[in-house]
């Protein structure tokens, strides 16, 4: 490709195997490392978060993964998956999950019974989960996978989602402080917006690992350690997006150029696509340098920006083996 300013979409598709080793973290030291939050079988943790002073939401989307142990017996247990309370109401927003069914209750009423598109959620696996709140139409949306499931207009009368409430990961908040339907698993990448997603934003999220961030609640910003009780480990790297086998990332490419003043940190590689890997596990990469050294031997420099916010930084070089990627989605 020639032209100083040429700029060629490609497509990662990651072909990601489960087969590296976990490590797990007692602190978030680094935040340049994906994370996912494990809920040991029998200790009855849970995370707690404060969101004041959240404002009122007319409207929201909130989007996690999520890997639930298997149950032993027959009888699965009710888990709770998430839960919002206020000084109001208990579940002011809950979603819970029987394995084969998934629960939304808002205002403690129950808004969407849904018996589960794809067989048992207890079954030791990642499953990515998106439910929208549309309060014009005052509907409720329901994503599995990326992919809509089914849309409900539920028996309501409050607007909105009210502000100042507690945000509990992992368990239900009992109006007496007790937390029950404790969840036995893993969870990562929740992300909360104040607005409803489109589909195809849905499908971005799903596809892209999540990288458009939720501006009411950010994974990679919004969970530290003191959230974690009884138990609660944080696991680095995830493996959430990386469950699946086939994932597909869009970065922008550009020849002889590279982002100066924002390196994370720099890794030797192979190939581009595994330099895009290593952007795609770290929470704070937005783009990186690839400068080939020699055969198979890359030079990958992982950044925290991107061009878009920092056109100063983005220098023109005569090297033609170096190239800059961004990620298309913010």
């Amino acid at each position: 490709m020639n032209g100083h300013m040429a700029s060629v979409l490609f497509t990662m598709y990651l072909m990601i195997g489960l087969n590296y080793q976990l490590h797990q973290v007692t602190a978030l030291s680094s935040r340049s490392e994906s994370f996912d939050l494990h809920f040991p079988q029998h200790l009855d943790g849970y995370a707690i978060a404060e969101l004041s002073p959240l404002a009122d939401m007319v409207s929201f989307t909130v989007c996690f993964w999520i890997k639930l142990l298997p149950h032993p017996g027959s009888l699965a247990p009710t888990t709770t998956l998430l839960s919002y309370s206020t000084t109001d109401y208990v579940k002011a927003f809950q979603l819970e999950t029987t394995g084969l069914t998934i629960n939304v209750y808002m205002d403690d009423q129950i808004q969407l019974y849904l018996r589960q598109p794809h067989g048992n959620l207890y079954d030791n696996s990642w499953h990515h989960v998106s439910i929208i709140w549309n309060e014009k139409l005052r509907t409720i949306g329901f994503y599995f996978e990326g992919t809509h499931i089914r849309t409900v207009k539920p028996f309501r009368s409050d607007e909105g989602l009210k502000g100042g409430g507690t945000l509990v990961l992992g368990a239900l908040r009992k109006a007496s402080g007790e937390f029950v339907e404790r969840l036995n698993g893993s969870m990562s990448n929740l992300r909360i917006w104040s607005r409803e997603l489109t589909a195809e934003e849905i499908k971005k999220v799903y596809d892209s690992c999540d990288f458009i961030r939720g501006n009411v609640f950010n994974w990679c910003e919004n969970v530290v350690a003191p959230m974690l009780r009884k138990g609660v480990k944080i696991v680095s790297p995830s493996t959430a997006c990386s469950s699946s086998l086939s994932r597909q990332s869009i970065f922008t490419r550009r020849e002889n150029f590279k982002l100066l003043g924002h390196v994370i940190t720099q890794k030797s590689v192979r190939d581009e696509f595994t330099c895009g890997l290593h952007c795609l596990r770290s929470c704070s990469c937005q783009s990186f340098n690839l400068f080939k050294q020699g055969e198979d031997h890359y030079l990958c420099e992982l950044n925290s920006a991107k061009d878009k916010h920092h056109q100063a930084d983005l220098i023109f070089t005569p090297d033609k083996d170096v190239t800059y990627h961004t990620m298309l989605y913010d």
